[in-house]
């Protein structure tokens, strides 16, 4: 059976065409890449109305585009740059968010649209590309089960589990209750039902919130009904983050850095004469006397070995947050393992996926270090463990992705463990302590406003960065930003998109 379609009639992009019948199964199917014609009028057009950089000086640009259109400006100190750039917000939309892996050199797909750029298109989506419909549930030839409740605002859900047995157990309260640093608190209680399964509805909510769970059961004594606190395995429906992975030496490639596309600097060029600005690195600058009134005061329980997670990271070949490590695990409903056998079931894990189930580690080959001192063989629960940074010997390191591993035996991992100085995770009865994540708050760039303050020595590599800039009727934005005290290049880099949802870029 053959089928011909007009390149020309299709979207541009990846594309889709699934051949099925009339009881839904699926006959053939096929990706392919239409590559986008270049259009003017998709592209954003910078101009320097500053003809010259100064140090700290005001520098002002117009942008010129699509009516109405929604951008993203950043500009960069040019010689401070070390490396390149791959794709932008086009190549993304169109491209790299329909495939699976790591695409090398995504800008290629975009060069033309002639023979050889079409087979090799043609290539990566028979390799990488990845199906985003599914046509067996669109016709119901498979069922679709919801794992997770409409969004119309935030939830807290999950499962209780006994603390010895890990059954789901029925019929127990739940008292929830939240605070932030602003003060803000909030509380709400919910009873779980016949698989264990519980649920609160949030507002919306800013930041990160604590947030302590307590979990009580009914007693009926002298014909009264009293609860009475009772240890749960509180489970939370909140890990959906994908499993880490090593990257690829492709993905780790330094690239050429860029060249600077504004204020580049002509050959002998001749400059105009102004005031002379030199940063106080590199001139002396006499400061005023300073007369000591009070000292800090040191307290000799405080010990440094505290402080110094550094010197266990020095040569820490893996790192681990045990504090969320540990919420995962609770997360899950499952109990709270010793910082040992955590560790080992860690590294196991990562030489069976290597397929080096013969080099697995036994809790003899770990020496512990607890605070930078000799904890010899610490095995206390993950609840009171900051930190874990481990270090290999010669004989074991991951390197590119692999566990290069010498024929002897595996031995002396060293593993610096970071205890909290104050308890805070410290479980009572009944209760679990962890946090619920809002909304992320939104942060401005931060730059000096050197039209209030003298000129500084200011050495920022990104000079500006506005997300939210919105062309007037006629296509039309100005920004307005001050420069540092050494940049004479930049490179800057424009993205947004229109109404519409058309793709503008600066090329």
């Amino acid at each position: 059976m053959e089928i011909e379609l007009d390149r020309q009639a299709m979207p541009e992009g990846v594309n889709q065409m699934t051949v099925f019948d009339s009881r839904g199964a699926i006959m053939a199917e096929r990706l392919f890449f239409i590559c986008p014609k270049p259009d003017k009028s998709d592209s954003i057009q910078v101009t320097a109305i500053t003809k010259r950089l100064k140090p700290c000086g005001k520098v002002e640009m117009e942008l010129k585009t699509r009516p109405n259109a929604n951008l993203s400006f950043s500009a960069i100190d040019a010689k401070t740059m070390t490396n390149g750039k791959q794709g932008n917000m086009k190549t993304w939309m169109l491209l790299s968010s329909e495939v699976r892996g790591y695409i090398r050199n995504v800008d290629y797909y975009f060069e033309a649209d002639d023979k050889e750029h079409r087979q090799n298109a043609d290539l990566l989506m028979l390799t990488q590309g990845w199906r985003r419909y599914d046509w067996r549930l669109m016709s119901e030839k498979y069922t679709f089960r919801k794992a997770q409740p409409i969004e119309d605002q935030f939830y807290l859900n999950g499962q209780l589990k006994a603390y010895r047995k890990h059954n789901p157990v029925s019929n127990v309260r739940m008292y929830v209750s939240l605070y932030n640093e602003k003060g803000q608190s909030l509380i709400g209680n919910a009873v779980t039902d016949a698989e264990g399964n519980y649920a609160f509805k949030m507002p919306f909510l800013d930041g990160e919130w604590k947030m302590c769970i307590y979990t009580t059961r009914d007693i009926k004594k002298k014909d009264k009904e009293k609860e009475k606190r009772k240890t749960y395995y509180v489970g939370i429906d909140r890990q959906f983050s994908p499993n880490p992975r090593y990257l690829t030496p492709s993905e780790t490639t330094i690239l050429h850095p860029l060249a600077p596309n504004a204020f580049v600097k002509k050959p002998f060029e001749e400059l105009e004469e102004e005031d002379e600005f030199i940063p106080i690195t590199e001139k002396d600058h006499v400061l005023q006397n300073v007369t000591v009134k009070a000292k800090r005061r040191y307290f000799t329980n405080d010990n440094w070995r505290w402080k110094n997670e550094a010197y266990g990271k020095q040569y820490a070949t893996i790192y681990y947050n045990a504090d969320r490590e540990l919420d995962n695990i609770l997360d899950r409903g499952e109990p709270v393992p010793r910082t040992i056998d955590f560790i080992r079931d860690k590294l196991n894990a990562e030489l069976d996926k290597y397929g080096l189930e013969e080099h697995k580690i036994s809790g003899r080959g770990i020496a512990m270090v607890v605070d930078n001192n000799d904890g010899g063989g610490y095995s206390e629960w993950l609840n009171y463990v900051k930190s874990i940074y481990i270090v290999f010997n010669e004989m074991m390191s991951p390197t590119l992705g692999k566990w290069d591993i010498i024929d002897s035996p595996i031995h002396n991992i060293i593993v610096y463990l970071y205890t909290h100085r104050l308890f805070s995770t410290e479980s009572r009865k009944g209760l679990r302590r962890t946090y619920f994540q809002g909304f992320n708050q939104a942060s401005t760039f931060r730059t000096e406003d050197y039209s209030v303050i003298p000129p500084m020595a200011d050495f920022r590599r990104t000079i500006w960065w506005q997300p939210d800039i919105t062309t007037d009727a006629q296509g039309k934005a100005k920004v307005e930003f001050f420069n540092n005290s050494t940049c004479e290049e930049m490179y800057i880099s424009v993205e947004g998109m229109t109404p519409d949802g058309k793709v503008l870029v600066n090329e």
